[in-house]
């Protein structure tokens, strides 16, 4: 099942990258706007939660594989002879 506080995270750190560029476009326009700064706490905020998808991730798909059996080759050419018996 998908971590849902990640995902509102990531929606959130998506959210306050694009409106932060946008501000920060208005302030090189002198319209005013956020300062650069906000611009980059954005990036490294958004660059934070995908790391720990990231994370999430990779723990999920090791116990996943502790669940799930490994499939050999030999084992899948060996269940087809047995059927075609």
């Amino acid at each position: 099942m998908p971590n849902l506080p990640l995902f509102i995270a990531f929606g959130a750190a998506i959210l306050a990258v694009f409106v932060t560029r946008f501000s920060w476009f208005g302030r090189l326009a002198g319209l005013g706007g956020a300062p650069l700064g906000a611009f980059q706490l954005a990036l490294v905020v958004r660059a934070a939660v995908l790391l720990a998808c990231l994370v999430v991730w990779v723990l999920r798909d090791q116990r996943d594989a502790d669940r799930w059996p490994a499939v050999s080759g030999n084992s899948i050419e060996q269940d087809s002879a047995d059927v075609l018996r």
